[in-house]
């Protein structure tokens, strides 16, 4: 009975068990490691994206608004890649496109996560995009990091897959959909495109205008003919009246940005 009275005794009159040194550390603001930069980024984009989810489809817009987000861009916005043809509007055409609208503060893009593909070497942003604090669209770019390339580093690869995010975040919007309509499309590749040793290329705007056309000169207009063996010193009325060879009218030797389009 004493036995059992000393030792409630103990148990009443004992302190707080002790702390461990790394628990300590961990709780205590004196001497704690700074924590994991990435755990914190992540959970502040939690929580920022959290309250955006919650505003989706409520952003408010006038007419005046609607009606500068989606205009059409000018043709010569357009862009097309050479390896496969795709047209596309830049990402600061489409990035100056909402900072006009909105102002450069009330648009953000919120990158949740970055990534590399081991098995393709590829980059990836998953992007967010918001305006006045309210979600407006995700997307998912990518861009193929090539490591020997002296051209293009591990950070112009991660802005590529940045660019490409962006511009389908503001397909979502409405903002740039001129170049996912397969009229439009038709109709630019028709009019810009030009393909040269298997690549797109877009014509340049000298070749857009027409060509100045040459005053006539008076009097007949000379003429050239392809050449034989025997009638390299005869002219042209003279192949003419023997039957040699084929006639045809000097023009100008056409450029390549005159090539038929694909």
């Amino acid at each position: 009975m004493e036995q059992e009275l000393i030792t409630t005794s103990d148990s009443v009159n004992a302190g707080p068990e002790p702390t461990p040194p790394n628990k300590q550390l961990a709780t205590t603001g004196v001497g704690q490691p700074p924590q994991d930069a990435k755990a914190m980024r992540t959970g502040h984009i939690g929580q920022l994206l959290g309250q955006a989810y919650q505003g989706a489809s409520t952003l408010k817009i006038n007419k005046q608004e609607q009606k500068d987000l989606r205009a059409d861009f000018p043709d010569g916005a357009v862009e097309i890649r050479p390896h496969d043809g795709i047209i596309y509007i830049s990402h600061m055409a489409l990035r100056e496109r909402l900072w006009d609208v909105f102002g450069p503060t009330n648009v953000a893009e919120i990158c949740r996560e970055r990534f590399i593909r081991s098995d393709t070497n590829e980059v990836a942003v998953d992007l967010v995009l918001m305006i006045r604090g309210v979600f407006i669209a995700e997307g998912v770019g990518t861009a193929k990091y090539y490591p020997n390339n002296p051209k293009a580093s591990f950070g112009d690869t991660v802005e590529a897959a940045w660019s490409d995010a962006i511009r389908r975040c503001c397909k979502k919007f409405g903002v740039g959909t001129q170049v996912w309509r397969p009229q439009y499309v038709r109709d630019w590749l028709a009019k810009y495109a030009v393909t040269r040793d298997g690549k797109y290329f877009r014509r340049s705007q000298a070749a857009e205008k027409p060509a100045e056309t040459a005053p006539k000169a008076k009097g007949k207009s000379r003429e050239y003919t392809l050449k034989s063996e025997k009638a390299d010193e005869r002219g042209v009325e003279e192949v003419e009246e023997s039957g040699g060879g084929s006639t045809f009218r000097k023009t100008s030797a056409p450029e390549e940005d005159d090539a038929l389009p694909f």
